[in-house]
């Protein structure tokens, strides 16, 4: 639809920036989004709408587009990759989690397969592969649906069990931290 060209456009012109940065009258006035522009009620909403979508690697500051820090992009790219909807469509990757006892995929094997939607340049050699599956790692760290591990290099989803567990301790840690706080300035 209208949003994903914008979005497409937006990335474009982005890519094409040496400074990764344009501003929202310049993409309004971008030729190749004339005609979908011209459709929409209010042109300026709609790109805004558009960028401030997850899919997008871009989004709207003030006046300004900017480019989406990598490891966002990567951490919703791999979320989307593990939704309910695409894994009803894509055989390869449900099957690879279904082998798995664990339910982990080596981040090597997904990184070289869904190198496109990553935007990583395809692995040619295994330190390469290594590296992409690592930074793909660092990524998807501070997700709440991913376990991964940096050692082995591989993912699996949480269960929503673990996902409880987690906040359960982020906050046990916090209280002992204001309770360790409060004992230091009764101290001091």
């Amino acid at each position: 639809g209208a949003e994903e060209v914008v979005r497409a456009v937006a990335q474009q012109v982005l890519q094409e920036s040496t400074s990764g940065v344009t501003s929202v009258a310049g993409l309004l006035k971008n030729p190749d989004l004339q005609l979908v522009l011209s459709q929409a009620a209010r042109p300026h909403d709609l790109v805004s709408q558009a960028l401030a979508q997850e899919p997008s690697s871009c989004y709207v500051s003030g006046a300004s587009i900017l480019r989406r820090p990598r490891t966002t992009q990567l951490r919703s790219f791999t979320e989307e990759l593990f939704s309910e909807a695409h894994l009803a469509k894509d055989t390869r990757l449900r099957r690879k989690l279904e082998e798995s006892p664990t339910g982990e995929i080596p981040l090597t094997w997904f990184c070289s397969r869904y190198s496109d939607r990553l935007g990583i340049v395809n692995p040619k050699g295994a330190r390469e592969a290594e590296l992409a599956a690592l930074e793909l790692c660092n990524a998807v760290q501070e997700s709440e649906l991913f376990m991964a591990d940096t050692r082995r290099l591989t993912i699996r989803r949480r269960d929503p069990q673990e996902t409880r567990a987690v906040e359960t301790e982020e906050v046990e840690v916090r209280e002992r931290e204001k309770r360790s706080m409060g004992t230091v300035r009764a101290t001091t």
